[in-house]
């Protein structure tokens, strides 16, 4: 359990997106939306809950801006990543 395993989870989340159909890190169509208030509120708090704003901002456009759902598909990914250690 060291650095090499940390490393691994980094790339394993950020295929995240890979994983769900979405382009890769917060290319394509969905990152030229333009984000309001609320939509930096529910991403800053998204962020806090660990997840990087390359792996938050595309899941939550795909989740149609659903803080929840948003939270639950991130955390939802990264259980089934750690089970496959």
């Amino acid at each position: 359990m060291g650095e090499e395993d940390e490393e691994g989870e980094d790339d394993d989340m950020g295929d995240l997106a890979q994983l769900m159909g979405l382009p890769g890190g917060a290319g394509g169509p969905a990152a030229n939306a333009p984000l309001t208030a609320a939509d930096e509120a529910s991403i800053a708090r998204l962020l806090d809950l660990g997840f990087t704003r390359d792996l938050v901002l595309p899941v939550y456009l795909a989740c149609g801006r659903d803080e929840e759902l948003t939270a639950n598909m991130l955390f939802d990914q990264a259980g089934n990543m750690a089970g496959d250690d």
